[in-house]
């Protein structure tokens, strides 16, 4: 098939190992407050003080080799970890307010040389402590002291990747939990194992646990491992596109928030029943809970989460036919997003502006802001948003009869699109291509990436393949009368 190479697939990070688990652990998104408390007083603390503060916080392990990391490195980090949206974007503001390492005098300088020794070292140096723990406690017969052994390797094995180990430990642990019947550890080690579940992929295993999890904080009332455990499995029955699912948990973990006054975690609930909503159509409803989500990162002077809550009302403004109200919006987010040197969130930004002016007609700024876009996800390694912003710039192109710029930059979405996963835009990418070949009359070419549309499109069941298949059969009709050697008719080219 002409154009289309085979992808070669990219490989995790060594270093994303090294954290996985310090990010995507319930622990470190209850840690935010407390190392925001931390920050505002090191400039004035000693290296000691500070360095006993740091101690005592949950999940700080990750800090150092963060600090040492890009904001793209960061974020793509961040991105792998399971974590909701929000979560992520509070941990990159907090990193942000840490400075840069080249400063001898800002915060995360004093970090760096607190924690000099890499991560891997530090968690390899606890992985023996917490065997020797077993051992002893085996030893002893000590049964409480081998489960909570084996629960810290398990994390450990985690933090070092090794996910399926980490299951091993977990599950052992909590054969001796319940022996015990501690249902307060049980429900913390329940969570632990949704959410290596969850990073595995293993989306139906996750869900068990976790609605395990919540069956046992129900009747210890425990609120927070409660709401902890409906978001989580907001978030699981979104990834299996069981978005009535989703919403259901998230507003019963929004009544929780609210009673004990979590205003943060609320704004993320907000958010993810904004998109949900979304997903289903309901624009009305979407569009009420980001307006709320967005008072409440205005209240917080959360500058990255009110850039996000505007752009997701963009979206939800255009899917209402409010453009001018949406571009409006993306504008603001725009603003907002590169006044803290959010490159990463930047390009989903300038995507959404160039898809709003397409709409409006306006052909050329569109062009401009999908130009920006490409750029910033290029230069920020953002494989997904390469591909995505390669095959609308090149289908824009084709349409304006710049056909052999778009035939350039739909192959190299066709290079890309695979190894990110996403089969309905591969899809799509190659039916735009073989509308280009169609244009320059290379119905043979525009026929073989068609079928390879059609067959990518019926195994993902996309309503979009039967659109593409009246346009098929004209061309199929075209070329049996070239075959033919009859006078050539103007082709018909429908709009991608």
């Amino acid at each position: 098939m002409s154009g289309i190479k085979s992808p070669m697939r990219t490989t995790r990070p060594r270093t994303e190992n090294e954290l996985i688990l310090h990010v995507g652990v319930p622990r470190v998104a209850a840690s935010l407050d407390r190392l925001a408390k931390w920050l505002e007083p090191v400039h004035d603390d000693t290296p000691a003080r500070a360095a006993a503060r740091m101690a005592e916080i949950s999940g700080a392990e990750c800090l150092p080799i963060l600090l040492r990391y890009s904001p793209a490195e960061r974020r793509a980090v961040l991105d792998k970890a399971g974590l909701s949206e929000s979560v992520r974007n509070e941990f990159m503001d907090l990193l942000e307010r840490f400075g840069s390492i080249k400063d001898p005098d800002s915060p995360a300088a004093q970090v760096v040389r607190m924690y000099p020794q890499t991560d891997s070292g530090r968690v390899e140096d606890s992985l023996d402590k917490h065997r020797r723990a077993l051992e002893t406690a085996r030893a002893a017969g000590d049964r409480r002291g081998e489960g909570a052994a084996l629960g810290n390797l398990g994390i450990t094995f985690a933090e070092l990747g090794r996910m399926e180990e980490a299951i091993d430990q977990f599950q052992k642990a909590l054969v001796i939990i319940r022996e015990i019947g501690d249902h307060r550890w049980e429900e913390h080690t329940l969570g632990h194992l949704g959410n290596v579940y969850a990073i595995l992929g293993h989306v139906e295993e996750a869900i068990d646990y976790f609605r395990h999890s919540l069956v046992i904080s129900r009747e210890l009332g425990d609120r927070p491992v409660e709401w902890a455990a409906l978001g989580s499995l907001g978030n699981a029955y979104t990834k299996l596109g069981r978005v009535d699912e989703a919403i259901t948990h998230y507003q019963q973990a929004l009544v929780i928030l609210r009673e004990i006054g979590d205003r943060r975690r609320e704004a993320v609930v907000l958010g993810h029943l904004g998109n949900a909503f979304a997903v289903l159509g309901r624009v009305e409803e979407a569009i009420d809970h980001h307006q709320q989500h967005l008072v409440i990162a205005r209240e917080l002077g959360d500058r990255r989460g009110e850039g996000i809550t505007l752009a997701s009302l963009g979206l939800a403004y255009t899917n209402r036919g409010n453009v001018e109200e949406a571009i409006d919006c993306y504008h603001k987010a725009l603003a907002i997003i590169r006044s803290i040197g959010d490159r990463q969130g930047e390009g989903p930004i300038l995507g959404s502006l160039g898809n709003a002016y397409h709409t409006l007609g306006r052909v050329e700024d569109a062009i401009d802001y999908y130009r920006q876009w490409l750029a910033v996800v290029r230069e920020v390694g953002d494989r997904w948003g390469q591909g995505n912003a390669l095959g609308t710039l090149g289908t824009v192109y084709a349409k304006i009869g710049r056909v052999e710029e778009g035939i350039v930059l739909l192959q190299e979405a066709l290079a890309i699109l695979p190894e990110t996963g996403d089969r309905l835009r591969e899809g799509i990418a190659a039916f735009n291509l073989a509308h280009c070949f169609a244009q320059q009359w290379d119905l043979e070419h525009a026929l073989a990436l068609a079928g390879y549309s059609l067959t990518i499109l019926d195994q993902i069941q996309s309503p979009t393949a039967a659109k593409y298949r009246h346009q098929v059969a004209q061309w199929r009709e075209q070329a049996a009368i070239l075959n033919a050697e009859q006078p050539r008719p103007e082709p018909e080219v429908s709009s991608p």
